[in-house]
Formats: structure tokens, C-alpha cells, sequence
């Protein structure tokens, strides 16, 4: 019986380990998500400007 239950609490704590992590890597994952679309728009404002300076240089000359 003992031997049973040491299993058991061994295996309770293998899936508490295995959820906990899936969590940090969801949270990690999210993390470099909201990066990623922050560095995207950051690109995006730059290439407007590029854009906006382009047109100015065209309609001088």
C-alpha cells in the first residue's frame, strides 16, 4: 500500500510540475507575441515616415 501511495503522490506532482511549466511557456509565449506585434507596429510607423519623406523629396523635385 505504501508503495502505491507514493506513486500516486509522485504522479500528482508530475502533472502539477507539467501544468505550471505549460503556463510558464504560455506566458512566455504571449510575452514574445505582444513583443513581436509591438516591434511589428514600431516598423510599420517607420516605413509611413520613410513613405511621407519619399513623397516630400518627389514633389521638390
Amino acid at each position: 500500500m505504501k508503495g502505491t501511495v507514493s506513486i500516486l503522490i509522485n504522479t500528482f506532482f508530475a502533472i502539477g510540475a507539467a501544468i505550471i511549466f505549460g503556463f510558464y511557456l504560455l506566458t512566455e509565449i504571449t510575452n514574445s507575441m505582444t513583443e513581436l506585434v509591438i516591434a511589428a507596429d514600431k516598423l510599420l510607423r517607420a516605413i509611413v515616415k520613410l513613405i511621407k519623406v519619399i513623397k516630400k523629396l518627389i514633389a521638390k523635385k
